[in-house]
């Protein structure tokens, strides 16, 4: 079995954004971790190691927003959904 159990969230400590990532990666999977690895690079390394898949690897990086209350493409308009329209 592969086990993930991340939070969808940390706090701010005004120095870092700590969130849970935990992993249960059966064989050499393991391995493949580095330790500033981020939630959005968990799939693609499993699907890529265990599943054959070539996604590659994105940047890891975190985002702060400073009011929860605005719309996230207000306060980041760089960080807008790539999904496609249907």
């Amino acid at each position: 079995p592969i086990i993930i159990i991340q939070g969808d969230h940390g706090f701010w400590s005004g120095i870092n954004l700590p969130i849970l990532n935990a992993y249960y990666l059966p064989g050499d999977g393991q391995k493949l971790l580095y330790p500033d690895i981020t939630p959005v690079n968990t799939f693609r390394l499993i699907f890529d190691h265990y599943f054959g898949a070539d996604m590659g690897l994105v940047a890891d990086a975190s985002y702060l927003v400073a009011d929860i209350y605005q719309a996230v493409e207000e306060q980041m308009p760089d960080c807008r959904s790539k999904s496609p329209k249907r």
